[in-house]
């Protein structure tokens, strides 16, 4: 199971969250949300925090790329310059992305490619869903960007 809960912009998140994230494999947060949910300062801190609870966690760092841990190992991925047109629905692709990865039996390190590869595309045009990528247009993309990783 993966799991994207978005932000609390009431910080009301309480012990509950956590009855979710014991039946979570894959967690995807991005900075603020990392740092809210785990009440830390610091992005690696809060990666490590939430490493040694679950399975596998993914911290999306917006154009920067991402950062992710599983069992022990954490994989920083630079993310793509593009021309950005519109960032809604970014997360959701990525995500989509990196699970492409991840039930492919992919590490880490091709997941959050696929992931920050498809999250960058998402960005190219208006909308939330208008330009989320085929597999064939994301090899395209991978042959013809580079992120200097």
């Amino acid at each position: 199971t993966s799991f994207d809960p978005n932000s609390d912009p009431y910080s009301e998140w309480n012990d509950g969250i956590w009855e979710v994230l014991g039946q979570t494999d894959v967690l995807f947060l991005n900075e603020s949300e990392a740092l809210q949910l785990t009440r830390l300062d610091e992005v690696d801190d809060a990666l490590k925090f939430l490493g040694g609870k679950l399975p596998c966690v993914v911290i999306k760092l917006g154009p920067r790329g991402a950062v992710a841990m599983r069992h022990d190992e954490v994989v920083f991925a630079h993310g793509f310059e593009v021309e950005t047109v519109d960032t809604t629905g970014a997360g959701d692709s990525f995500a989509a992305g990196f699970m492409h990865g991840f039930l492919e039996g992919e590490n880490l390190s091709p997941c959050l490619k696929f992931g920050n590869a498809c999250g960058a595309l998402s960005t190219l045009k208006a909308g939330g869903t208008t330009n989320q990528p085929t597999r064939e247009q994301l090899n395209d993309f991978l042959q013809t960007y580079h992120n200097d990783e």
